[in-house]
């Protein structure tokens, strides 16, 4: 994957953060063979308990479904038929370490409703990207022109990417 699509699929999941209230500590777009990442943006785990959180807990998981989301969809936007270099087949499925998120996170869910669950945020990811198109152009150039950003920083572009651009 080119320097410029990692900047637009990181760029997509700080912009998805942003929208949904989660808080973005970093974002980079330097590749990390240690940890086999070619970019990552991080935002604080939080690691409650359902009735710890002040909000149904599956629409807590759903908005980090979307978050993790965005950033493939924001590469897909970017440059259709992408595949990430960090992917690998499990069977006849390409997986990314964006996968292994998700599904960890779907474990939470309803065993009914995982699909469906998934196949929706999804969808909702992409076009939540897509509605928020410029604003995820402007961070995806910042980072193309700093590489790495911490989390000043990050609240600092994305203020700037929503305030002018919505």
């Amino acid at each position: 994957m080119s320097s410029k699509v990692t900047a637009y699929h990181e760029a997509g999941h700080m912009c998805a953060a942003w929208i949904l209230g989660f808080d973005v500590e970093s974002a980079t777009i330097v590749i990390n063979t240690d940890q086999g990442y070619q970019g990552q943006t991080v935002c604080p785990v939080r690691d409650k308990l359902p009735d710890e959180v002040t909000e149904d807990w599956d629409r807590y998981l759903y908005k980090n479904l979307l978050v993790i989301y965005s950033g493939p969809a924001a590469s897909r936007i970017y440059k259709p038929d992408t595949e990430s270099p960090t992917s690998w087949y499990y069977g006849d499925r390409l997986y990314t370490a964006d996968d292994r998120a998700a599904d960890e996170l779907i474990e939470e869910m309803d065993p009914l409703e995982r699909r469906a669950i998934s196949m929706r945020a999804s969808d909702e990811a992409e076009s939540l990207t897509k509605d928020h198109w410029e604003c995820v152009k402007y961070v995806a150039s910042v980072l193309l022109e700093r590489k790495t950003l911490d989390q000043a920083q990050c609240q600092d572009v994305l203020k700037e990417a929503f305030h002018y651009r919505r």
